[in-house]
């Protein structure tokens, strides 16, 4: 028996020009079990793959990593999954920022090799991104961290240690809170309902 395409009120968009269901158009590794996603706007079946695109892996630009996309076939919508070594929408590797951060917070070492002046200017730019958002990550981990973090520094700490790393936040922020760690990115913003 051939499933029912998604009803038009998950098709319809809203004066946002968002859908009912978010505009959720990327996805990172680790957010799903098995080879393939579900389909974030919420319908059930398959999605294919539906092609790719390239993106650059640092800031030097030398490099770039394909980005699968796919197509839910119910809602002919497409979305991306983001490999997990990215930081959604920055050319920082996850474990160059982890380390940088948690240098800066006073828990670590550093970057090893340490940065190059591109490098360190990608890194700084998300640290100060990072800093802006402490009353929105306060309040996505609510609970899970102490009610006096004020600053970035002790922020930094306490995600580490209610979530032990750098990938664990952002599944964390992308799964519980539908956000992520630098910016509500406008892909990743709850509709307004």
């Amino acid at each position: 028996m051939e499933e029912e395409p998604c009803s038009r009120a998950q098709r319809e968009v809203d004066v946002y020009g968002e859908t009912r269901f978010g505009k959720v158009i990327q996805l990172r590794e680790g957010q799903f079990v098995g080879d393939r996603p579900y389909c974030p706007h919420g319908c059930t079946g398959p999605v294919h793959r539906h092609g790719r695109y390239q993106r650059y892996d640092a800031v030097s630009g030398e490099t770039r990593v394909p980005v699968q996309r796919y197509l839910c076939v119910r809602c002919r919508r497409t979305f991306s999954v983001l490999p997990g070594h990215l930081l959604p929408y920055r050319h920082v590797h996850l474990p160059r920022f982890e380390a940088f951060a948690n240098r800066r917070a006073g828990v670590g070492q550093g970057p090893d090799p340490p940065p190059d002046g591109p490098e360190t200017a990608a890194l700084l730019r998300a640290w100060d991104r990072f800093a802006g958002r402490i009353d929105a990550l306060r309040g996505c981990f609510g609970q899970l961290i102490a009610s006096g973090v004020s600053d970035a520094k002790h922020l930094w700490s306490a995600m580490r240690q209610a979530k032990q790393s750098l990938p664990g936040i952002l599944l964390f922020l992308a799964r519980s809170h539908n956000t992520s760690l630098l910016a509500d990115y406008l892909c990743l913003r709850p509709s307004p309902l």
